[in-house]
């Protein structure tokens, strides 16, 4: 408030201001008018980071971090005292692993961190155009953000999503989820896990691909995968549900592990090799 860029007038509108919360904590009988203070404050606050040089970006913020991509956006705040939201301008940065929202691109703190694993993104149009909105995996909390148009809407939706790829197992091209996992010269450790499990135990069990497994147990392992990149199989007591795993997987690839454009060749050599 006291940078002399921003002129006393903010210094007596921020008196003003508090003099006001104090009476409105009054006159409404409020048990906590410092709540009323406190987010009049915060704007105070936002509105005199926002006046900072942009050569003077402190060491810490938004500068530092390892960004995938940044710029500015709107976000839905939360509901205030008067139980409204509105819409405010924040500055998000987009990192490997999380989603940072800044009151300016200068500010040293976030006002918030998206964490993106197991984050669903959806296209919004309900709430403002060309806005997103983030579904968080636990409490069922969505995070909005609006977009200045909708092929930035998209750019940041394709951005977020291309992180979660790269951790996914499922659905995902073979060849680009062993570049992702460094397992090139090898298969993926889903696979490796399953089949760990089918020679240890599955041999001599009848009907071990036929038999169908726990489905609901099945998608517990595969939201692990996707989530984490793998998950402890050995324990697990049905090795019918860890066939099931293995089968769901290769069900969901993209391409099959035979591509179609070798499929004719590979039956033609079969049948050569039979004759």
């Amino acid at each position: 408030v006291l940078n002399p860029s921003s002129g006393s007038n903010a210094v007596a509108s921020f008196f003003e201001r508090v003099l006001k919360a104090q009476l409105v904590g009054r006159l409404t009988k409020l048990d906590k008018p410092e709540q009323l203070l406190s987010h009049m404050g915060q704007d105070i606050v936002d509105q005199v980071s926002a006046l900072a040089p942009p050569e003077a970006s402190p060491a810490g913020g938004s500068a530092e971090l390892a960004s995938r991509k940044d710029g500015q956006v709107q976000k839905l705040a939360s509901k205030g005292m008067l139980g409204v939201r509105v819409w405010k301008k924040r500055y998000a940065v987009l990192t490997d692993e999380t989603l940072h929202y800044f009151p300016s691109p200068t500010a040293r703190d976030p006002k918030g961190v998206v964490m993106l694993e197991g984050v669903t993104v959806e296209y919004e149009h309900k709430k403002r155009k060309n806005s997103l909105a983030l579904h968080l995996p636990e409490g069922g909390e969505v995070v909005y953000f609006s977009f200045a148009s909708a092929q930035e809407a998209e750019e940041w939706k394709a951005a977020i999503e291309h992180h979660q790829k790269t951790h996914a197992v499922f659905a995902v091209p073979l060849q680009q989820h062993l570049h992702a996992t460094g397992r090139l010269a090898g298969v993926p450790l889903l696979v490796d896990r399953c089949v760990s499990v089918i020679l240890e135990r599955g041999l001599e069990k009848e009907g071990v691909l036929r038999v169908p497994g726990s489905a609901n147990r099945i998608q517990q392992l595969k939201k692990t995968f996707d989530l984490v990149g793998d998950a402890e199989l050995s324990d697990e007591r049905d090795v019918h549900t860890v066939v099931g795993l293995l089968k769901l997987y290769l069900r969901e690839l993209p391409e099959p592990v035979v591509p179609s454009s070798s499929f004719s060749a590979l039956v033609h050599a079969l049948d050569g090799a039979e004759s």
